[in-house]
């Protein structure tokens, strides 16, 4: 023995009889009251477990549940049992739990992560997985199974999230695609043209051909330095690039300086070019006033480009907005080619025109509406557009004012 215990003496040897005591108490299991802790505790840890937990009858007749499952779906928990487990999914999840999910638990014995959608006594929707074991009598009959309900909801924002950012890396590579299809004939056509006057004998020219040729090189040019404008004007036009920079702006002023930009070009063409700014229309309104002048002068411009002979109307007047209050309406009227009603949907995605044909006839990038719509969100504004073929456009800009 340790000299410790052969000076203890007889204590030692009873130190070691208690300490055996103990050992053989505990070999054989916990004392009654260790025990109905235990399933106390074991109750308590069922009833509020993060995850809903169900044992129901071969017919989906609930016959026990815990507290968090009846919590979700806003029930009391003794409301629950004698229903049928199908009966706590939405219309389609009963139909998919009858068709799907009972033969395959009736096959296999389990189900694993299948998602569903639970709804509660007030209507809301929770989606879910659950997950099922079935219990089998010695004769292979199935007698009950336990159910198990997790909350699915963070997975499935998640799931949203990554499906919203795969549809909008899709819409990227459809817009460079675009791009790049638009780049191949609108840059190549000019400068092809401007190459070959390059390569031509200038000294063996008459003035009168120079001065054509001179001509063609200007158009040519100007339009490769407006294109490639658009397409920096578009990309400046996201909110983290392009923040508002909001000021007093005197609306009748800055109107008649618009459209007075456009008065020569609509002569040329025949169009008569009218204002019209209603009475209640505010004198003073806080807006940015170079983004408001882009919104005009993109759709003005569009509206003579598209308007053979006849009217480009601009007004401005004042609307009911349906959370309250009053909002500013511009409106840029033309009775132009006009668009088809099944194409009205893409006019205002970036390189799209609403016919293949306007870009050869019309020219331009397709990216000026576009550029509008975004430049009209910035302000917090809405852009629609009524047309009709043969007939004419009439894009109606929305703002809130202070």
């Amino acid at each position: 023995l340790p000299a410790s215990e052969r000076a203890a003496g007889n204590g030692g040897c009873h130190s070691r009889i208690s300490f055996a005591s103990r050992i053989l108490t505990s070999s054989a299991g916990p004392s009654p009251d260790i025990q109905a802790l235990l399933a106390q505790d074991a109750e308590t840890f069922y009833d509020e477990a993060p995850t809903g937990y169900a044992t129901i009858l071969p017919s989906g007749e609930i016959v026990r549940a815990n507290l968090t499952l009846a919590n979700w779906l806003g029930n009391v928990r003794d409301e629950l049992i004698g229903r049928r487990i199908q009966s706590l999914f939405t219309v389609g999840g009963q139909v998919y739990y009858e068709t799907h999910c009972a033969p395959l638990l009736a096959m296999q014995g389990f189900l694993r992560e299948i998602a569903i959608d639970l709804k509660a006594g007030d209507g809301s929707v929770r989606p879910v997985l659950i997950a099922a074991r079935a219990q089998h009598a010695p004769d292979g009959v199935i007698r009950i199974a336990r159910v198990a309900v997790f909350d699915a909801s963070e997975r499935r924002r998640y799931e949203t999230e990554l499906l919203a950012e795969r549809k909008r890396a899709e819409e990227n590579l459809r817009v460079k695609s675009e791009l790049i299809r638009m780049l191949s004939h609108d840059v190549r056509a000019p400068l092809s043209t401007i190459q070959n006057i390059a390569l031509l004998p200038h000294k063996a020219a008459t003035p009168e051909t120079r001065q054509r040729q001179l001509e063609i090189l200007q158009r040519a040019s100007a339009g490769i330095v407006a294109l490639v404008d658009q397409i920096l004007e578009y990309e400046r036009t996201d909110k983290h690039l392009m923040p508002l920079q909001t000021e007093p702006v005197d609306l009748r002023q800055h109107l008649s300086a618009t459209v007075e930009q456009f008065e020569t070009e609509a002569a040329n063409k025949t169009i008569a070019l009218t204002l019209r700014i209603d009475p209640q229309v505010p004198e003073q309104i806080n807006a940015d006033p170079v983004k408001l002048g882009q919104i005009l002068r993109n759709l003005i411009g569009n509206a003579i480009k598209f308007t053979a002979k006849g009217t480009v109307w601009v007004s401005a007047g004042m609307t009911s907005a349906t959370s309250g209050g009053t909002r500013l309406e511009l409106t840029v009227q033309d009775s132009g080619i006009g668009i088809d009603p099944d194409r009205l949907s893409v006019i205002f995605e970036a390189f799209r025109q609403a016919d293949p044909c306007i870009r050869r006839d019309y020219g331009g990038s397709g990216l000026g509406l576009s550029i509008c719509k975004r430049l009209v969100e910035l302000h917090d504004g809405e852009l629609r557009v009524e047309s009709e073929p043969g007939v004419g456009s009439r894009f109606v800009v929305t703002l809130p004012i202070d």
